[in-house]
C-alpha cells in the first residue's frame, strides 16, 4: 500500500525596512510508491552450471 503525505512547508519570510513582512508557504503532496521495474533480459542459449551471465532491466521511479 502506497503512503501517501501531504505536508506543507515553509518557503520564506521576506522582511521590509519598515517591519513589513510577507510569508510565503507551499503545499507538497508525496505518493511514495514502489519504483516501476521493466522486463530482464540476458541470452537465452544454454551456458554451463557456474557460468557468469549478463542481464539487464530498465526502472522508472515515479
Amino acid at each position: 500500500m502506497p503512503l501517501i503525505c501531504s505536508c506543507t512547508l515553509q518557503k520564506g519570510k521576506i522582511k521590509d525596512k519598515e517591519g513589513g513582512e510577507s510569508e510565503y508557504t507551499a503545499s507538497v503532496t508525496i505518493n511514495n510508491v514502489a519504483p516501476t521495474v521493466g522486463p530482464i533480459t540476458t541470452a537465452v542459449d544454454p551456458v554451463s552450471v557456474g557460468t557468469s551471465i549478463t542481464a539487464s532491466t530498465s526502472f522508472t521511479d515515479p
